[in-house]
């Protein structure tokens, strides 16, 4: 299934999304076109009601013990290290305050190689990814 995303035009200056077959004007600024697109889900029972406010450590800890439980004792070790040391650096944040300098920041702070730079981020996706697929985001 398709999730609906606003984006803007720059022809009308203002943020638009598509739901179905119609299109509906959200906002000229980021902020209050965010606040109209739940506004809009919501009214549209696309959502229901808002969900639980996670944290990212939250997140990071639901998706940990699943892995406990359905992989390899090593690929648990492998999410466990790079998450851990995520949450250090980002983890007290709202979920909905994360942005992708937060993870370019926690790269950067860390002495890795390209090969452990891209595991690191794959950790990262791989946890926010399943918090998706189960429903927790």
């Amino acid at each position: 299934m398709h999730t609906p995303r606003p984006w803007y035009r720059k022809s009308k200056h203002a943020y638009y999304v598509q739901l179905g077959t119609r299109q509906f004007r959200l906002g000229k600024t980021r902020d209050e076109a965010q606040e109209r697109f739940r506004e809009l889900l919501l009214h549209e029972g696309l959502s229901t009601t808002p969900g639980r406010r996670y944290k990212v450590n939250e997140i990071c800890d639901l998706f940990l013990d699943w892995s406990q439980k359905h992989n390899e004792p090593a690929t648990y070790d492998y999410y466990c290290h790079f998450l851990q040391s995520f949450c250090d650096e980002s983890g007290t944040l709202d979920l909905s305050a994360l942005k992708p300098y937060h993870v370019t920041r926690w790269l950067d702070h860390n002495d890795w190689n390209q090969s452990s730079r891209r595991c690191a981020i794959s950790s990262v996706k791989r946890a926010f990814n399943w918090a998706v697929d189960e429903g927790y985001i």
